[in-house]
């Protein structure tokens, strides 16, 4: 599953930077960001320490910014998301729901100055899986809505081209 979503996430980043005519390579890659999503929410239900792991994502986060800031923008990049999705569903395992919604106003607030990869998208997709585990396709409809939601509230291009894909994530 980590192969599919590294090649998905290559075919989505070669359509931006190098064929952005191609609208193909992007509509493959949107399928990158629900398995990356999901591969944290499994990450973090089954690690041994939460915190570790959630402090690689963040140093991942510091680490690949500068390289994706170069090719992309101002943009931070996508590990951003992920980590406060991954510390939502800690929040949310540890049984403090007050905690999760707190982080994710926030950081929508924060969204909302500076532009993040996947901004509200991210946490989002992984709490669809966390709140859902082992319920692939319940986990699908959740994450359709949000994508959904998302094209409806910002007009986003990217989450309308989303929607194409989701059928493939419960394989």
């Amino acid at each position: 599953m980590k192969l599919v979503a590294i090649v998905t996430m290559v075919a989505d980043h070669v359509g931006m930077i190098f064929f952005p005519q191609v609208e193909a390579l992007r509509i493959v890659g949107r399928l990158s960001m629900p398995l990356f999503a999901y591969l944290v929410a499994v990450g973090i239900e089954r690690t041994r320490d939460r915190s570790t792991y959630l402090c690689r994502l963040f140093t991942l986060f510091v680490f690949s910014q500068l390289p994706y800031g170069l090719f992309v923008g101002a943009k931070l990049n996508v590990f951003l998301s992920l980590a406060v999705g991954g510390m939502a569903a800690t929040f949310l395992a540890e049984r403090k729901p007050g905690w999760a919604l707190a982080l994710l106003a926030a950081f929508l607030g924060f969204t909302l100055q500076q532009p993040v990869s996947y901004g509200q998208v991210g946490p989002a997709l992984v709490l669809a899986f966390a709140v859902l585990p082992g319920r692939p396709i319940a986990s699908t409809l959740l994450i359709a809505a949000v994508f959904a939601t998302h094209g409806l509230l910002t007009g986003s291009h990217f989450s309308r081209i989303a929607i194409p894909v989701l059928p493939f994530v419960p394989l």
